[in-house]
């Protein structure tokens, strides 16, 4: 086939050389309603030539009934002078511009029909509107794209300028997707809806540009003219979710119902656990088995099933976010890679992906459940669509085998680590690097993330476990975990993190990476560890297969599993031999069932009839208790009220036994006080009539001394009198003094014993009132009392009954409790018979769901064959039809090739003499160029000179104006210098002028000053003599005021001087210093002054230079200016010349090569004709055994297709037959699982 298939290319490429022009370039801006031959240009012929050029009726071997036919051309030759018209054999005859006009002995077609064929022929014949890469889209590409993505430039592994390059994709994945320009990356960064915008650092290719690609991606992604589209891939199962799953997902958690039990392989010895994982949000544990994955329910441990995984051993898996499906990844190592979606209700297979060379090592499914990813030890990591298992993109970057991947909880990154240490995150949905993580030294062995995709977990060989902020990229923490190696890591939903490693430790850490304990230690490496659902549990394995589940609050080892569950039959076995232990047991029970409920039943009647009565007398009990308690709440509040009257009663006994003794005691004081009284009154009495005695006394001395004024006896008895009679009436008011005190006090005493006697009076009142109250009290309380006691005894008496109950419940309530344990025990027998018989039904059950899982496997292998003979029958019939084919073109050429070399020969006669002109011609054009080249480099060389000449004119004169310039910025710089000078000069003299005058003034100022001084000094001196003269004659009379006054005077008439003169002093010095410093500045001033005048000479001085250079140098500014216009002018003319020359020249290089172009072209068609020619010969010598070879195949292809035939028969009658089996296993099934 292979033989013939060359044959026939050979034969369309003779076909095409000999025609110089089958195939046709359009160009890319071609508008998408331009002619095509099948639109437009096949209804003409139809119309006009089909019953001349048809394949009936061959007229000069030209068909124009299809697109083939018309390349081919006619006897003498093509049809078409590629996009040219007017040199097309088929465009001059429908016009009649050459013989033989066509259509023959007719008029011309219609003008709009000619000018439709003119334009296909323009456009470059296509036979369709459909674009395609060859023609339409790799121009664009070559023009926009090739400096990056070409064979020599494959940036990104990207190669655009080939349709095999196109369709491989980038290092990213597919990047046209046929049919679908809006799921086509290429599509999409060209036009700048997705990143990075293509081309990089350019704008946006035009929109004809765009819409070219868009077209062409529509129309199904052509290769060329002649390619069928490809067609999109359809999508088989729709897994997408809107959002990532955040939190626990409403309504029932997906766990596995009716799915295989019977394990697809059981073994001997146990295997490492390499594989392990829990839903997210049930209790469904995954461990993955060989060819198998083991189901089990986390919280009773109990086995569900198994998931068949015939393609080798999981390496990993992962349920998704939601739990309702399972991810295994894995294969057969350096054989075969995978990852299939399981369904965890069903146990069925939802999607596989990959094809992969090696085994699967990582794999994850994003939270979206559009992607899946997996990786291994091919070093990539590549990325599915979940809907069609097409691939999305794939990343190179890893330089070891990937060993592990996740994506993070909201779905929007994928972690990727390989053996070398290398850890990666990426942008889930485009694989672009989104961070590169740094830090760990030896293999990637696992990552987890936590619930809120904002921290990563990394554990690697290198003994770490490294926490990464997703937020930058930074590292929060990292710590050695496990001696020798991490070999996995996990989080809870509450952040928690569990690990092992090959210190065999399982270890549970805080969410910032803070040891919480260690569990167990396994006998060998530790391997693969998880959380359950709700975190309680962790669920760990080792390298020798040891499955163990521990409690994750205390750490202890709950219950073991294992990965290698025992097949049904082992089950079944197991099933009988228990179902005949619990039979045994329940022979040898106590008492048979009906016995024992009846024993149960009297003793708990017993029992319950002694707990009533009791439960009546104690119901009894508190009801005289109440009693008794609202007896007492009614007597508490009388004797509360009798008792808070006593206090009050003996407080107020108390108080009026105080107030009359208070009373008494005030009365006694009265007493006391009024005797006393009685001697001070006698007393005053008394010494009354010792004052009336001595105012009678005074009274005689007076007029005795009167009587004898000049006797002193007299006067000295009448003072003495006079004293006595004062001395008497002191002692008087002393008396009567004492007397009102006295008095006063018997006053108050009177009143405060009557005071006291009417308090005694009132408390005694109170008293008697409060005893009478008090005794009403009692007299309400004694009835109450008697109905209390009365109740007391009946309590009393009941109590003993029910003590007496008491006593005997303990025996009824032993004996009840024996006689129901005995029933518990005979019924937890007969329960577990039950859960027995019906654990056997539905193992038995589950055999026959595996009898039926293996009938459905058979059908689907027989469907599967069948499919495959009809698709080989297919294929053996178009090879038939295909050689077929071969022999009808082999004969055909057979019978054409005398003529078809005829015309080969011709043509390439005609091409050598072609060829022998078109070199002529260009050998002529070429010595004329020749020649005005000469003249040209003469005339450019003169322009050459002209224009150097002119340059250095121009240097100069530039040279000279900027040296002009230059010295008209000095002049202008020492005009600014001499007026800033003028400036400073009058400035000194006026700051001189200024600073004389108030130096002047100060100094007269400070004379002035002086002068007052030297007055006030000498008004002192004389006021310092006149002083001393005073103090002098002062002292001489010391008691002299007058004196004394004038020298405070003249003391401070003296101080007044002495500060006047202090004062003046004082300001003839700030007058002095001022005039000495005004001096110093005058002086300074007349320096600055002096050296102010030099600078304005030395300024004028320079300034009359700078003018006369300014002068020199525009003189020579004119002068230079002059020259440089002449060498201008020169310039022109030679320019003039030069460029007549140069423009001859171009004409003749135009001429020369248009003429060269044309020998080319000449050499072009001669080398074509002759290979055409030489390959007509070859074909036409091969032909009779390509002839007989292809009859070959069709004899081989009619037996191959009878025998494929029988076969199909054949897996047609297998395939009712395993139908049939099918349906039997099924009803069987069906009926197991009724029991």
């Amino acid at each position: 086939m292979l033989y013939d298939a060359s044959i026939r290319h050979t034969d369309r490429l003779a076909r095409q050389i000999a025609m110089l022009a089958i195939v046709f370039c359009c160009s890319a801006l071609a508008q998408a309603a331009a002619p095509t031959y099948e639109d437009s240009v096949k209804p003409i012929f139809r119309e006009h030539c089909f019953n001349c050029h048809s394949p009936e009726k061959k007229k000069a071997d030209l068909d124009l009934t299809t697109f083939t036919g018309v390349m081919a051309g006619s006897s003498s030759g093509p049809l078409f002078e590629q996009s040219n018209p007017d040199f097309s054999s088929l465009y001059l005859v429908i016009t009649h511009a050459e013989e033989p006009a066509m259509p023959p002995k007719k008029p011309k077609i219609p003008a709009d029909q000619i000018e439709t064929i003119k334009q296909w022929i323009s456009d470059g014949s296509p036979q369709s509107n459909r674009l395609n890469y060859d023609q339409h889209v790799k121009p664009i590409f070559q023009q926009f794209c090739a400096d990056c993505h070409s064979t020599d430039q494959k940036k990104a592994d990207l190669v655009l300028t080939s349709f095999n390059g196109v369709m491989a994709g980038s290092s990213s994945g597919q990047v046209v997707e046929p049919g679908n320009p809006g799921g086509s990356s290429l599509y999409l960064v060209v036009t700048h809806q997705e990143q990075p915008y293509m081309p990089k650092d350019r704008d946006k290719l035009p929109d004809k540009e765009l819409r070219i690609i868009e077209q062409w991606i529509s129309d199904g992604a052509l290769e060329n003219a002649d390619s069928k589209p490809i067609k999109l891939k359809k999508p088989t199962v729709n897994l997408a979710l809107a959002d990532a799953p955040i939190g626990k997902p409403t309504g029932p958690v997906a766990e596995p119902g009716e799915i295989l039990m019977e394990p697809i392989v059981h073994t001997r010895h146990l295997d490492a656990i390499t594989a392990l994982s829990h839903s997210p949000w049930g209790p469904v544990l995954a461990v993955g088995g060989q060819k198998q994955v083991v189901l089990y329910n986390s919280d009773t441990l109990e086995f569900y099933g198994v998931i068949p995984f015939e393609e080798g051993f999981p390496r990993v898996l992962r349920f998704t976010r939601n739990g309702s499906y399972l991810l295994v990844g894995g294969g057969k190592g350096a054989a075969a890679g995978l990852a299939a979606l399981f369904d965890v209700k069903t146990g069925e297979r939802v999607t596989t992906v990959g094809d992969e060379l090696d085994t699967a090592l990582a794999a994850d499914i994003n939270a979206q459940q559009t992607i899946i990813a997996i990786g291994g030890p091919n070093r990539l990591v590549k990325a599915f669509n979940t809907d069609t298992g097409a691939p999305r993109y794939q990343i190179k970057k890893h330089t070891e085998w990937v060993l592990s991947l996740g994506f993070s909880p909201d779905g929007v990154l994928l972690a990727s680590g390989d053996r070398n240490g290398g850890l990666h995150v990426w942008e889930a949905y485009t694989g672009e690097i989104f961070y590169d993580l740094r830090g760990h030294k030896d293999a990637i062995t696992a990552i987890a993330w936590r619930d809120d995709s904002n921290v990563m977990a990394s554990a690697s060989e290198d003994g770490t476990i490294r926490l990464w902020n997703m937020t930058n990229g930074s590292q929060i923490k990292s710590w050695n975990a496990h001696g020798g190696g991490v070999l996995d890591v996990r989080f809870t939903h509450d952040g928690r993190i569990v690990s092992v490693g090959r210190d065999r430790k399982v270890k549970l850490w805080k969410p910032d990476g803070g040891k919480l304990r260690d569990l167990e230690a396994f006998p060998d490496i530790a391997t693969r560890v998880t959380f359950n659902h709700d975190g309680s549990r962790i669920i760990a394995g080792d390298y020798t297969g040891l499955l163990r589940v521990y409690d994750t609050e205390s750490g202890k080892v709950i219950g073991a599993l294992t990965p290698n569950p025992p097949t049904l039959d082992t089950r079944i076995a197991q099933a009988n031999q228990n179902l005949s232990d619990l039979r045994s047991k329940i022979q040898s029970a106590p008492a048979p069932l009906d016995a024992a409920k009846k024993r149960a039943e009297e003793t708990a009647a017993a029992l319950k009839k002694a707990q009533a009565r009791k439960s009546a007398l104690d119901k009894s009990a508190e009801s005289i208790k109440a009693k008794i308690h609202d007896l007492n709440e009614k007597i508490k509040p009388l004797e509360q009220q009798r008792n808070d009257l006593s206090k009050p009663i003996d407080d107020l006994r108390k108080k009026a036994d105080q107030q009359n003794k208070q009373a008494q005691q005030a009365e006694k004081a009265l007493a006391d006080l009024q005797k006393n009284h009685e001697p001070v009154l006698k007393q005053l009495k008394d010494q009354r009539g010792a004052v009336e005695a001595a105012e009678k006394n005074v009274k005689v001395a007076e007029e005795n001394a009167a009587k004898t004024p000049d006797d002193a006896a007299a006067k000295n008895a009448a003072d003495k009198a006079r004293k006595q009679r004062e001395q008497a009436k002191a002692q008087l008011a002393d008396l009567e003094k004492k007397s009102a005190a006295i008095a006063e006090q018997v006053k108050q005493a009177q009143a405060k014993a009557q005071t006291e006697r009417q308090q005694a009076d009132q408390a005694r009142s109170q008293l008697d009132q409060q005893v009478a109250k008090a005794d009403e009290k009692q007299k309400a309380i004694n009835p109450l009392n008697d109905q209390r006691s009365k109740l007391h005894e009946q309590l009393k008496a009941e109590k003993t009954e029910a003590d007496q109950l008491a006593k005997s419940i303990p025996d009824l309530q032993k004996k009840s409790e024996q006689a129901a344990g005995d029933l518990a025990q005979i019924q937890k027998l007969h329960t577990q018979l039950a859960a027995a018989e019906a654990r056997l039904h539905e193992y038995s059950a589950a055999r026959q769901f595996a009898r039926v899982y293996d009938a459905r496997r058979q059908l689907e292998q027989r469907k599967a064959e069948h499919a495959d003979l009809q698709q080989a029958l297919t294929l053996a019939r178009a090879s038939g039809d295909s050689a077929a084919e071969d022999v009808t073109e082999t004969k055909q050429f057979m019978a054409q090739s005398p003529d078809m070399l005829k015309s080969a020969q011709q043509a390439l006669a005609q091409a050598r003499a072609a060829k022998s002109d078109a070199d002529k011609a260009q050998s002529a054009a070429a010595a004329d160029l020749k020649a005005k080249q000469s003249d040209a480099k003469t005339k450019s060389d003169a322009l050459a000179a002209a224009e150097k000449d002119a340059k250095a004119k121009a240097d100069a004169l530039n040279k000279a104006q900027a040296d002009a310039k230059s010295k008209s910025d000095a002049l202008n710089k020492a005009r600014a210098e001499a007026d800033s000078a003028n400036k400073a000069l009058k400035q000194a003299e006026s700051d001189v002028k200024s600073k004389t005058d108030a130096m002047n003034a100060a100094v007269a100022e400070a004379d002035k000053r002086a002068d007052g001084h030297n007055q006030a000094k000498k008004q002192l001196e004389a006021k310092t003599a006149e002083l001393a003269e005073a103090r002098k004659a002062h002292e001489a009379d010391k008691e002299n005021k007058q004196l004394a006054d004038r020298v405070a005077q003249l003391e401070a008439e003296h101080k007044n001087l002495t500060q006047t003169v202090a004062n003046l002093d004082a300001e003839h010095k700030k007058f002095t210093t001022e005039a000495d410093k005004l001096k110093a500045e005058v002086k300074k001033l007349n320096d600055a002054l002096a050296k102010a005048r030099n600078t304005h000479q030395s300024a004028t001085d320079k300034l009359a230079k700078a003018d006369a250079a300014h002068q020199a140098a525009a003189k020579q500014v004119a002068d230079l200016t002059a020259q440089h216009k002449q060498a201008t002018q020169t310039v022109a003319s030679t320019k003039k010349a030069a460029d007549d020359s140069a423009a001859a020249v171009a004409a003749l290089q135009k001429d020369v090569e248009a003429k060269t172009k044309l020998a080319a072209e000449a050499a072009d068609k001669l080398a074509k004709a002759d290979a055409a020619l030489a390959a007509l010969q070859d074909k036409s010598t091969k032909a009779p055994e390509a002839l007989a070879v292809a009859q070959s195949n069709v004899k081989k292809a009619d037996e191959e297709s009878k025998t494929l035939q029988t076969q199909i028969e054949q897996a047609a009658v297998a395939i009712k037959q395993a139908q049939a089996a099918l349906d039997k296993v099924t009803a069987e099934y069906k009926a197991a699982k009724s029991k």
